[in-house]
């Protein structure tokens, strides 16, 4: 019992110190496990974004009227000319010489919107407003990504939760689209979930049908890993047969979007073989209007993804290593003033003729207040929006170290009062 009275009336004269203590122990834990997590999940996500399509070079395509606006309106508004590109669009995707891979990141308003600012399509770029005007009613502008199903498959995209994309079935003419939702949405929508909005202008129904694992990344825009997480993905359909009315300038607009994407070959395959099927695909369609404007060599941009998160994870181990070692200059001065303090107690009680049995005191002092912080670091790492499993196995030994140090400097300046 004394050493449970004695055990109170130390936290109650200490508290702010002891947690004060605890609290540092909990951030030192928390930036190893960080490091820890991020060194073994970046390794793993430049594996699994590059390591499928290192055998590949994608060439890029693009139609010809990206820097004229009024002939890309007027071809628009030729149902001939449309049917043309749909035939293009759907022989490119049918090509047995290479896959090619459509990607358009067009954002999508969506009407009562349960998601943050984070997930629209201006965030971060400034102070712009992602709250815009659908017929009326006010709708979040949210980050989107079309895809086909051959990009899809070629960066190994896959789902966490729900069924997925049915692809067979998509089908734009009822304008009820099956969606899969980024990592990131997983706390404000589910799978089974309808999101009413707008697409290219029409009133549209987007059905979810899957979450997406967490950091799926596609290469789109010179960005290797373009991250997926916080992006509604958008399947193109099948086939493009029949989209080819000019009507409210939907299958003009769904069309163009489509032919904007990446031919991928395998590595050491000839441009000029590439050039001669696309030739080939352009007269069995009757659209011309198309043109080849760049290279991504995979084998490159990994090199360089690979160079890039290694100079950010030495960053990052000096800024941890740096924390740790201004924590533990806290905890030296923490248990200084402890043992200070405790060594006064020990003193007055000393002169009142009290008995105290130290060792019990401060054994239950210490399991009670490590077993906090390593509680506050659990907690702390739980509250993560992250979980790594590797990290998670270094948590336990991480403590243990700091528990040790803390004892052992605890033990040396209560040894140093007593010799004073």
């Amino acid at each position: 019992m004394d050493a449970l009275r004695e055990f109170w009336l130390d936290a109650r004269r200490n508290a702010l110190l002891l947690i004060g203590k605890c609290a540092v122990l909990s951030v030192i834990a928390l930036c190893v496990y960080t490091l820890v997590a991020f060194s073994t999940s970046s390794e793993g996500a430049v594996r699994q974004s590059f390591e499928r399509q290192a055998e590949y070079d994608l060439l890029s395509l693009a139609d010809a009227f990206m820097t004229d606006p009024e002939e890309f309106y007027e071809f628009r508004q030729n149902g001939e000319g449309l049917q043309a590109l749909s035939r293009f669009d759907d022989l490119l995707t049918s090509s047995t010489s290479f896959g090619f891979l459509s990607l358009f990141d067009q954002p999508v308003p969506v009407l009562d919107f349960k998601g943050g600012p984070e997930f629209g399509a201006s965030y971060g770029r400034g102070a712009m407003s992602d709250v815009t005007d659908v017929n009326g009613e006010l709708a979040f502008n949210a980050k989107a990504m079309q895809i086909n199903k051959q990009a899809y498959d070629f960066y190994g995209i896959e789902v966490s939760k729900g069924s997925g994309i049915a692809w067979s079935d998509v089908d734009y003419r009822g304008m009820r689209i099956p969606v899969l939702l980024g990592a990131a949405y997983e706390s404000a929508y589910l799978p089974g979930d309808v999101l009413a909005g707008s697409f290219y202008g029409r009133n549209a129904t987007f059905e979810v049908k899957g979450i997406l694992e967490r950091g799926s990344t596609v290469a789109y825009l010179g960005d290797p890993a373009y991250a997926l997480d916080y992006s509604i993905v958008i399947p193109y359909p099948a086939s493009f047969d029949g989209f080819a009315t000019v009507g409210d300038g939907f299958d003009g607009i769904l069309l163009f979007a489509y032919i904007n994407g990446e031919v991928a070959v395998k590595r050491g395959t000839k441009t000029s073989k590439v050039l001669d099927e696309l030739d080939s695909i352009s007269r069995q369609s009757g659209f011309e209007s198309y043109e080849m404007v760049g290279l991504y060599d995979y084998s490159t941009m990994y090199s360089h993804v690979r160079r890039l998160i290694s100079e950010n994870l030495d960053l990052s181990k000096r800024i941890v290593a740096l924390v740790a070692l201004l924590g533990f200059g806290v905890i030296v001065s923490f248990d200084w003033a402890l043992a200070s303090r405790r060594t006064r107690r020990g003193e007055v009680a000393l002169l009142l003729g009290e008995s105290l049995d130290w060792r019990r005191t401060l054994a239950l002092i210490l399991v009670v207040w490590w077993g906090l912080s390593a509680a506050l670091s659990i907690c702390l790492v739980w509250a993560l929006p992250y979980h790594n499993i590797v990290a998670g196995m270094t948590l336990a030994p991480v403590l243990l170290v700091e528990c040790v140090l803390d004892l052992a400097c605890g033990v040396f300046f209560a040894r140093r009062g007593q010799h004073d």
